[in-house]
């Protein structure tokens, strides 16, 4: 799975973003329309601006394409006799933006509850009670129903922790994104998504040149664990101003499996060996 975002104390200072949807009959997944499409059909949606706990803002705009967050998905019913919109029922979960055939849809990944609205004994006053818990299958919606999409911050961290192995970030000022850490991989920034990091996607961001740029700098030695560094192109160089062959062999201790060309210091003799592919032999000196 992939990569993502959302708010609440701070709704206030930065709003929360919305859009009508359309819900599709043969999947669980939601069709972002334009916000024009609310006017006249959701009266409270500017009183909701006019106080600040939501902005007109695009969701495409705010939270953009392959990116979790919490969204809520609020659908309601036209009550023409007050000229007021009840609200029915309400999911939050986490999910993503994602465009396809030149249209945006909202993929929902992970429910965090549904609330259903309820009367108060006089009729007069509805109140939205949770009737399902975390991770309780999506809510059932049809392309008839009236409804909103729109983003929300967590009540509490707890539903921040909606996926396993994952961390909260941010991609923008108070929005909060759960990124799920997949197995062996890290955490990092790519293509502007804070996003889960594989070992292929890491040799993306630290390209040859790189690689050869940060050997270049290191001024301490650069020591290897390995038993063999091995050029494999013909006609490889090795240009250095100094070459050493430690002095740890003797008559008595040879290198195993000894590879035909291969070069020594002897201690005990005082001088160099090369291996002929047959036996050790030394090598004369210029003087």
């Amino acid at each position: 799975m992939m990569k993502k975002p959302k708010k609440k104390e701070t709704l206030s200072n930065n709003g929360s973003c919305i859009n009508f949807g359309l819900a599709l009959n043969d999947s669980e997944d939601i069709e972002i329309q334009d916000i024009s499409e609310l006017d006249g059909l959701y009266d409270p949606l500017s009183i909701l601006i006019e106080k600040e706990v939501v902005s007109p803002d695009d969701l495409l705009d705010r939270i953009g394409l392959g990116v979790n967050f919490f969204y809520s998905v609020t659908q309601f019913k036209i009550n023409e006799k007050s000229h007021y919109n009840d609200t029915i029922v309400m999911e939050k979960g986490v999910g993503e933006l994602y465009k396809k055939g030149g249209k945006f849809f909202l993929r929902r990944e992970t429910s965090l509850g549904i609330w259903t609205a309820y009367k108060d004994i006089l009729n007069v006053e509805s109140k939205l009670v949770r009737t399902k818990p975390p991770l309780y299958p999506m809510q059932k919606f049809t392309n008839e129903d009236y409804l909103l999409v729109s983003s929300f911050c967590p009540d509490n961290f707890h539903e921040c922790l909606v996926h396993p192995y994952s961390v909260m970030c941010s991609t923008s000022p108070f929005t909060p994104v759960p990124v799920e850490l997949q197995n062996n991989t890290l955490l990092g920034r790519k293509d502007g998504i804070i996003q889960s990091i594989d070992k292929s996607e890491l040799r993306e961001i630290l390209t040859d040149e790189e690689i050869i740029s940060a050997l270049s700098e290191k001024k301490t030695p650069l020591i290897l664990s390995s038993k063999a560094l091995d050029l494999s192109v013909v006609d490889s160089v090795v240009s250095t101003h100094v070459i050493q062959a430690k002095p740890y062999y003797s008559n008595n201790i040879r290198p195993k499996g000894s590879i035909k060309g291969s070069i020594i210091y002897n201690d005990d003799e005082g001088c160099f060996e090369g291996y002929d592919g047959s036996r050790w032999r030394k090598l004369k000196w210029g003087d």
